[in-house]
This record gives structure tokens, sequence and C-alpha cells, in this order.
């Protein structure tokens, strides 16, 4: 999931509990690509089974604002 933010746009990855930015849509799902590599590669099993069986809501961290 891609949202903006004032000038930057925000890449979300729920599943992982991993977020990261850009410039552009394409800029934040390349760096959030690299950030889920990087914790792949550090995290142990038990982590990631973790995250994965709980992940976190960002649509209640960033409501959508109908005004």
């Amino acid at each position: 999931m891609v949202i903006r933010e004032g000038e930057q746009f925000v890449a979300l990855c729920p599943e992982l509990d991993i977020s990261s930015f850009g410039e552009s849509r394409e800029d934040a799902r390349r760096m959030l690509q690299e950030a889920i590599e990087g914790f792949l590669l550090v995290a142990d099993d038990e982590e990631v089974d973790y995250r994965l069986a709980n992940p976190v809501g960002f649509t209640e961290a960033f409501p959508i604002s109908r005004g």
C-alpha cells in the first residue's frame, strides 16, 4: 500500500510492520522492498512468524479524511 503524506509517498507492508518513503510512488515501493529484504536478512524465523501472525492495522493509524 502506498499513500501520499505531504510531499512524500509512504509505502507500507502491514504484514511485517515495515514502512518506507520516497519522493514518488516508485521510490517509496523500491525503498520498501529494500527495507523488507534487509529485515528478512537479519530477522530470525520466530520474529518473521510473529509479525506475519500479528499484522498492523494501518487503516487505523492513517484514517481517511473525507473533507
